[in-house]
């Protein structure tokens, strides 16, 4: 039952971590239309001093989403194994 319950809280992780994601390349691709990319809201300057900030929090959600994603893919073979060894238990 705990690895169900991993594999669930894996799961709203992953939602968490796509909806950053959609938001990220939203305003990115709003910022290259827009021509704003870099743009800083400080009077007196023309560029914000981390200018792809955007881009590496962007890259940084799609390395957890990754990440998540195995991390998943690992559980419920553990899952699928615990569940194999038990049956080849009973039934021996």
């Amino acid at each position: 039952m705990e690895l169900e319950n991993n594999v669930e809280l894996i799961d709203c992780l992953l939602v968490d971590a796509t909806n950053h994601i959609k938001i990220l390349e939203q305003t990115v691709l709003k910022e290259q239309r827009e021509g704003t990319e870099g743009v800083s809201d400080v009077p007196g300057t023309q560029f914000h001093p981390d200018p792809y900030t955007i881009r590496e929090e962007l890259a940084l959600w799609k390395k957890t989403h990754d990440g998540l994603i195995m991390a998943r893919s690992a559980l419920e073979q553990i899952e699928k194994a615990q569940y194999e060894r038990a049956r080849n238990a009973k039934n021996s």
